[in-house]
C-alpha cells in the first residue's frame, strides 16, 4: 500500500515492495498534482495515480503508463519529461525506511549511508517501536532527548538521573566525524549513579532505604549518549569492563 510520509515540511509516497526493497516518489502526479499516496501500487510494483491512472516507475519516477493514450497493440507512446513523477532515493536499513531527498541516486551513493544501532544486529536483541506526532521543529525534539534534568521531573523517570551530572560526576563531552568527515557526532558519558535524586535526598535530609549499599570497589556503568546529526541519538548505559550494553 502507497504510505505518505513527510520530511522537512515535503510529502512523499513510499511503498515496500519486499522486506529490503522500497520505493518512493515525492507525492504528487504530475498530471493534475492529486496525491500519489491516494493511489495504489500495481502488481508490477508502479506506483498508480487514483485520478487518472497514471503509472510510474517507483525507482525512476518515470512515467510508465497513460492508459488514455495506450496503443492497441499495448505498447506507450513516447511521452514527455514533464509527464514524470520525482523519485527520491530510499533504502531499508535495520528494518526502518530512509529517504534521500538531497538529491538523485547519484548523490545518494557519495553521502554518508544511514547511522546503524550495533545493538540490533546482535542476537537475542529485541526491539519495541513507538511514533508520536509533535507540532513542532525537529531540533527542539532533539534538544528535549538531549536534555537528561528534564525527565526526572517532565516524566518522574528515574532511569534519566543516570543520564544528568553534577560536581562529583562531571559530564565528559567529545565530538567525533564519522563517514571520511561527512558527518559529525557529539558524544557523551558519565557515571550511570543518581545525581539529582542524591542532591534531593541530601537536601530534605530523607534517607533512602530501598537504596543498594555501595561495593567501593565496584565501578558503575557509564550512561553514553550519542548525538549523529540530524536526527539519530542513542542513550545507552555500557559495562566499563565488557564495553556491552546494559541498557
Amino acid at each position: 500500500e502507497p504510505t505518505k510520509v513527510t520530511v522537512f515540511d515535503v510529502d512523499y509516497v513510499v511503498a515496500k515492495l519486499g522486506d529490503d526493497e522500497v520505493i518512493a516518489l515525492k507525492d504528487k502526479c504530475p498530471h493534475k498534482a492529486a496525491a500519489l499516496s491516494q493511489g495504489r501500487v500495481t502488481a508490477n510494483g508502479r506506483f498508480q495515480c487514483a485520478y487518472h491512472g497514471w503509472s510510474f516507475d517507483g525507482k525512476s519516477g518515470d512515467c510508465m503508463e497513460i492508459p488514455q493514450i495506450v496503443k492497441p497493440d499495448g505498447s506507450m507512446p513516447t511521452v514527455p519529461s514533464r509527464s514524470c513523477a520525482t523519485a527520491v532515493p530510499a533504502q531499508v536499513h535495520q528494518n526502518m525506511v530512509w529517504l534521500f531527498p538531497g538529491g538523485g541516486l547519484e548523490e545518494a551513493l557519495q553521502a554518508p549511508p544511514p547511522p546503524t544501532v550495533k545493538e540490533m544486529d546482535e542476537l537475542g536483541f529485541s526491539m519495541s517501536t513507538a511514533m508520536r506526532e509533535m507540532p513542532v521543529d525537529w531540533p527542539i525534539v532533539i534538544s528535549n532527548i538531549c536534555d537528561a534534568d528534564h525527565g526526572l521531573f517532565a516524566h518522574q523517570a528515574k532511569p534519566f538521573d543516570m543520564y544528568s551530572a553534577s560536581k562529583d560526576y562531571p559530564l565528559q563531552v567529545s565530538e567525533s566525524f564519522p563517514n571520511n568527515g561527512k558527518g559529525w557526532m557529539m558524544n557523551s558519558e558519565v557515571d550511570a549513579a543518581e545525581k539529582l535524586l542524591e542532591i534531593d535526598r541530601n537536601f530534605r535530609g530523607v534517607v533512602d532505604k530501598k537504596k543498594k549499599k555501595k561495593d567501593k570497589n565496584e565501578e558503575p556503568p557509564l550512561a553514553t549518549s550519542s548525538l549523529q546529526m540530524p536526527t539519530h541519538l542513542q542513550l545507552k548505559r555500557v559495562d566499563r569492563a565488557t564495553n556491552t550494553t546494559k541498557f
